[in-house]
């Protein structure tokens, strides 16, 4: 379905836009930036805050299936207030924020102690929080093995 009618379409369908058959004669990135572009500016004009967060995270999303590139699809959204706003938006950083810090452990942990044994690799897999992450890395200093790291986050 081309962009075009995904853009004049229900405001509901503006998501999908940046997926939608776009101009042969543009290039991509150019051609996706408009499209986009068009999408926000509707969204300002016509729906009310919460549904233009909502709508602008999906778009976001939905045009990573278009551009592999995470840089270039960032740049695309860059500058967009309401999109950082959304609850959706933040609960995708946040996600991204723990598997960071738990990369981070790992990594440390396995200088200091070696790599870890299934039941301590398992435990620091199943720990969500990014702030019981956070004091875990601020302990590995301080403990002698990942049995004793792992102890201390439950006290």
């Amino acid at each position: 379905m081309p962009a075009e009618q995904l853009l004049v379409g229900d405001l509901g369908l503006l998501p999908l836009a940046p997926l939608g058959k776009l101009c042969d004669e543009v290039a991509l990135a150019d051609a996706l930036a408009n499209v986009i572009q068009r999408l926000i500016e509707r969204l300002q004009r016509e729906a009310p805050p919460d549904q233009a967060r909502r709508l602008l995270t999906a778009a976001y999303v939905l045009t990573g299936l278009r551009v592999p590139d995470k840089k270039a699809a960032m740049q695309l959204f860059q500058g967009v207030r309401a999109m950082r706003e959304s609850s959706t938006y933040m609960a995708i950083l946040d996600e991204g924020r723990v598997e960071e810090a738990r990369k981070i452990i790992l990594r440390q942990g396995r200088k200091l102690f070696g790599p870890p044994d299934e039941c301590s690799a398992a435990t620091l897999t199943a720990i969500e929080d990014l702030q019981r992450l956070e004091l875990l890395s601020e302990q590995l200093l301080e403990v002698k093995n990942w049995q004793e790291l792992l102890a201390s986050c439950r006290s």
